[in-house]
This record gives C-alpha cells, sequence and structure tokens, in this order.
C-alpha cells in the first residue's frame, strides 16, 4: 500500500513494511484516544480500508492528555523509546496531510493543544538526503 511506503521513506531509521504498518496503526490509535469519535471517524473515512479499524473510538470521550503523554503511549504501542515513537509519529503525520483531503486534518490539528503542532512536522529524515548531498566529506 502506498501509504505505508511513504511512511517507511520519511521515518528515520529505515523502518520496513512491518514497522511502517505498527507506526502507523499505533499513532492513529493514540490519535483517535486524544479526538472525538467524530473527528476519529472522519479522518478514517479519508482512509485506506486497512487503517480505518485504528482510527475506531474505544471507550469515551476525548482523552486531555499531552503530547509528552501521546508520544509515550505510541512508544508502548510500538516497544520504542519516546524518541523513536516521535519520529514516526511525525512521518505518519506527515503523510496523512498529503493523504487526507479537504480541511480533515486541519479540524483535527484545531482541536488539539497547541503543544502538539509539532507533531505534524516533517520528520527530520525527510530532508535528509538533500541535506546531507550538499555536505562535503572531511
Amino acid at each position: 500500500m502506498e501509504y505505508i511506503r511513504r511512511v517507511e521513506d520519511r521515518a528515520g531509521g529505515g523502518l520496513d513494511q512491518e514497522g511502517a504498518e505498527l507506526a502507523i496503526r499505533a499513532t492513529l490509535a493514540t490519535l483517535a484516544e486524544r479526538i472525538s469519535a467524530k473527528e476519529a471517524s472522519d479522518l478514517a473515512a479519508q482512509l485506506p480500508k486497512e487503517l480505518k479499524p485504528a482510527l475506531r473510538r474505544r471507550g469515551a470521550g476525548p482523552g486531555t492528555f499531552d503530547i509528552d503523554e501521546f508520544v509515550r503511549r505510541v512508544a508502548d504501542r510500538e516497544e520504542l523509546t519516546p524518541s523513536e515513537a516521535f519520529d514516526h509519529v511525525r512521518a505518519v503525520t506527515n503523510v496523512l496531510a498529503e493523504a487526507v483531503t479537504g480541511h480533515e486534518l486541519e479540524d483535527v490539528r484545531a482541536t488539539l493543544p497547541d503543544e502538539f503542532a509539532t507533531l505534524f512536522q516533517p520528520p527530520a529524515a525527510v530532508n535528509w538526503p538533500d541535506a546531507h548531498a550538499h555536505r562535503p566529506h572531511p
């Protein structure tokens, strides 16, 4: 699936297909815990059918946890360190921004505190090949 391949390419540390799928599911499941059921449903409507279940709401209304807790939950789901999970979240949300049309992702982002904006920035690995190509080796 194209979505998975793009996450593989963007995550630092060279994710394989299985790792990218886990990163996507962990990120989307955690996002579903943080946003309303309606927002999760609207977002899921634009994703490939294989990814929709990850956005299914479990439990009561949206959670109010902060960005550190968000990353910790993703890290727990992926069994990684928070810094590795942070990079994966950014890869997933970067691809999500390209895959979702209209204002859907902006609607989701608007429901999150400002501190979450950093999760929607491109991961460092996105620009690495270009930046590396311009630096001569000593």
